[in-house]
């Protein structure tokens, strides 16, 4: 026990308690100095993030290019050393239940569980970070969304649809499958699952047109650009949306005042761990819901028209790019197509492919944006 806590209290003030072989992928700690810092394989990890952010989300393929096994590739991308912070969220499972013996009768390894919101040790131990924060939550969105909207891909599978994984219905709001029925047709998961949606299947060589089509004209518009700046800056001088950011500022005050309230009673005796972890959990919830409507109304990013045509510059060629060409485009801005019926209805950015965006161009901004068709 004594040993645990000698090593619990080391990783708390950042320094490594365990052996070399435990370092995370391009990482290394000098222990005479206590000091963490990248390796030369580093410079393979910052180069997966580049391609990742620029639509390369095949983890084959991303671990190809750098030399990275696909598997470790996926839980490299997830691990925030690389923006110079040690998060340790797990911790062996002690219980009795746990227990396991190896084939001398030896304890072998116990499985890792997570760790209770107060046990989680986050600690900043490389001052200058392999990836910046914003790349590293905007990878974190990309395999979110990868993995939700199933951006599979078997080996000698022939891809023969470009939109599969951006589309959603615009009657329930599902997301559309792919399905082959004496031909290539687009279907909601809803219909298809027997869940009572009634939109149509669609074919493929007539709804991918019709939203090529969209993409190259709407996006390349300078009047519709135009509008949207204006409508941006509208949104942002609005004292309405101010007082929303207030109002939610000071209830994620209030419940991060709770929530530590709440790990002090515990640390005094006065509640019991089951107590603290349903308290813990009903917080962060809360805390999680009030931190998106903050990014969600909080003043977005001021473009200009120049600048939009300069971020949607690449859709003036759409009709001319293959489909490995455009889903590395769609990947980069993640759009959530809604269509019902080849009535395409409306197009949503991600908050988080705004938030790059607007980054990218003026280092600033937080916001989502929706702009129907």
């Amino acid at each position: 026990m004594d040993r645990e806590r000698s090593e619990a209290a080391k990783r708390r003030s950042g320094k490594n308690p365990q052996s070399a072989i435990t370092l995370p992928y391009g990482v290394g700690y000098d222990r005479t100095a206590e000091r963490w810092y990248y390796t030369a394989d580093a410079e393979k990890v910052r180069e997966a993030f580049r391609l990742f952010l620029a639509g390369s989300v095949n983890y084959k393929s991303v671990g190809g290019r750098v030399g990275i096994d696909p598997f470790n590739l996926r839980l490299i991308l997830r691990n925030p050393i690389y923006t110079g912070w040690r998060v340790i969220d797990k911790k062996r499972d002690n219980s009795p239940a746990a227990h396991k013996s190896g084939p001398n009768g030896r304890q072998a390894d116990r499985p890792k569980v997570m760790r209770s919101p107060d046990e989680v040790i986050r600690v900043q131990v490389i001052a200058e970070p392999l990836i910046s924060a914003e790349d590293f939550q905007r990878a974190q969105t990309l395999m979110d969304v990868k993995k939700r909207n199933h951006w599979r891909t078997r080996e000698g599978y022939e891809h023969r649809f470009t939109y599969n994984g951006f589309l959603n219905c615009a009657d329930c709001g599902r997301l559309i499958y792919t399905h082959f029925r004496r031909a290539d047709y687009y279907i909601c998961s809803g219909r298809k699952l027997g869940a009572g949606c009634e939109t149509r299947y669609m074919r493929k060589e007539k709804l991918e047109p019709q939203i090529d089509s969209l993409l190259c004209d709407r996006f390349t518009d300078l009047a519709f650009l135009e509008s949207l700046a204006e409508s941006w800056h509208a949104a942002a001088q609005n004292p309405q949306a101010a007082a929303n950011v207030d109002r939610i500022q000071a209830e994620m005050t209030t419940l991060q005042a709770k929530r530590q309230r709440v790990i002090e009673l515990f640390l005094d005796g006065i509640v019991l761990s089951p107590e603290r972890d349903e308290r813990l959990t009903k917080l962060d919830r809360d805390i999680a819901v009030f931190s998106e409507l903050l990014l969600r109304e909080s003043p977005g990013p001021q473009l200009s028209p120049d600048q939009l045509s300069a971020v949607f510059e690449p859709f003036r060629e759409w009709r001319c790019l293959n489909r490995e060409d455009k889903r590395q485009l769609l990947a980069v801005i993640m759009p959530n197509i809604f269509v019902q019926d080849y009535a395409i209805t409306g197009v949503k950015l991600p908050m988080e492919a705004m938030n790059a965006i607007g980054t990218s161009m003026s280092r600033t901004g937080r916001d989502s944006w929706q702009q129907r068709a």
